[in-house]
């Protein structure tokens, strides 16, 4: 991974939450649900980036009983 596909990823994903935030605003949604949803934006932001550099393992073994 490139720093350049880092910085796009991170672009991308800051649009999405600002369109994100957006919709909340438009459907009056409650504040504790708005922070739900960016936090877990950014966890799965995190867990991507951590993968892409080969710091932590592939997810698809992990199972959720």
């Amino acid at each position: 991974m490139t720093l350049v596909e880092l910085i796009i990823a991170f672009v991308v994903v800051a649009l999405a939450l600002f369109l994100l935030g957006l919709l909340f605003d438009a459907l009056n949604t409650e504040a504790r649900v708005r922070q739900v949803a960016y936090i877990l934006v950014i966890v799965l932001l995190v867990l991507w980036a951590l993968q892409r550099f080969g710091l932590l393992g592939p997810l698809g073994n992990i199972r959720v009983n």
